[in-house]
């Protein structure tokens, strides 16, 4: 049986937790994609209140959902 005694490889590995900018950051990107989305969806919202539900309108919002 071969036992390795190296200090090396008995260290755990950082976790993602522990790392206070990482963290952050990931938070951040996070919540901005998600404040992104919903002011695409509401100003789709908006455009579609102020001008009408016109047809033509539909692939140009759809598209920029989606983007």
């Amino acid at each position: 049986m071969n036992v390795s005694n190296n200090k090396a490889s008995n260290k755990k590995r950082p976790s993602f937790w522990r790392n206070q900018s990482l963290v952050a950051l990931w938070t951040g990107q996070g919540l901005s994609s998600l404040g992104t989305g919903i002011y695409q969806a509401g100003l789709a919202w908006e455009v579609v209140h102020i001008t009408g539900p016109h047809l033509l309108w539909v692939p140009f919002l759809s598209l920029r959902l989606y983007q």
